[in-house]
């Protein structure tokens, strides 16, 4: 299932830049209350989304945790490997960035049924981006937050445009998947994952949602992804330079051919290596058509139930 639509709308430590690469990744996944009810917000134009909504607070999970990506039987987590102390400080960061930020990333069940069932065999699931709709941070994670829904969450026919394929729900455990995700983050860039895999355990009430996360981060889609909204180099700049500090490295043989090689010169990529050992030279070979790998990256965390009340 493709779900990519057309939307509306300096140099630091290695540790720093590499948090901030993981918080820009990772950015932009209640007690019986009724579904929200259908209106048009005057401002957006498009329908508030129908359904249970929960706003996600994500950490990246340690080494061990997440979901066989690739069929070796193993897990897949590169990110799980970052080194204890550089870990901590990214999930310090991504905390305090949903503390103290305004926008969140929300799952939206469009077709649950009201009040809420244990089990649903066919349960449509999408996901939109909330901006904070008051004044106040400490309501955003107990079950009674209000968000509008951003005006980058809905496609040009005012659907939500961050779709994932059709869940399941057995004695409240809930399971989705998507093949290919396009993530809109800050207003200023695209983040896409591959093979997404979403699970989730509701607590009785559904109020609160346990989850993990887990997805392949393409390299040619990481190397189209700034570091900051300010900053020169990509995502995958950041990572390829500093992998001697951190461990990670790409781990995702998507083609079958073995686990692609990126080689940087300390600041930009320079040379990538395809799993056959094709050397491909230049800046933008990590776009080439023959590199398709990627890295894993699992995040679990704690959705809490939220009304979309408006769309801005």
């Amino acid at each position: 299932m493709e779900v990519m639509r057309q939307t509306r709308g300096g140099m630091r430590p290695a540790g720093a830049r590499i948090a901030v690469t993981l918080w820009f990744a990772l950015q932009g996944v209640g007690c019986g209350e009724p579904s929200v009810t259908p209106g048009v917000d005057a401002a957006q134009g498009c329908p508030i989304p129908v359904g249970r909504s929960y706003g996600m607070r994500l950490n990246v999970a340690g080494p061990g945790i997440g979901y066989d990506l690739d069929g070796d039987t193993t897990i897949d987590n590169a990110f799980g490997e970052l080194p204890a102390p550089l870990l901590d400080q990214v999930n310090r960061d991504v905390e305090a960035s949903f503390v103290n930020g305004s926008t969140f990333f929300v799952l939206q069940f469009g077709d649950w049924s009201d009040p809420p069932s244990a089990n649903d065999a066919d349960i449509s699931v999408n996901a939109l981006l909330g901006l904070d709709a008051d004044t106040s941070t400490q309501n955003n994670f107990d079950g009674t937050a209000q968000f509008y829904a951003d005006g980058s969450s809905f496609d040009l026919n005012c659907d939500l445009a961050i779709a994932l394929d059709r869940g399941t729900l057995v004695d409240r455990f809930m399971r989705t998947t998507a093949t290919s995700l396009a993530v809109p983050f800050l207003g200023w860039q695209t983040i896409s994952y591959r093979d997404v895999i979403i699970e989730g355990t509701f607590d009785t009430d559904y109020t609160f949602i346990d989850f993990t996360i887990g997805g392949t981060l393409p390299v040619c889609a990481l190397s189209a992804a700034n570091a900051s909204g300010t900053q020169p180099g990509s995502m995958l700049d950041v990572l390829v330079n500093n992998q001697a500090q951190t461990g990670v490295v790409p781990d995702i043989d998507a083609d079958r051919d073995g686990v692609e090689q990126l080689i940087g010169d300390g600041a930009s990529i320079t040379e990538c290596i395809d799993g056959d050992g094709t050397h491909i030279v230049g800046k933008t070979c990590a776009c080439d058509p023959r590199m398709k790998d990627g890295y894993s990256l699992s995040v679990v965390g704690q959705g809490a139930f939220a009304r979309i009340i408006g769309a801005r």
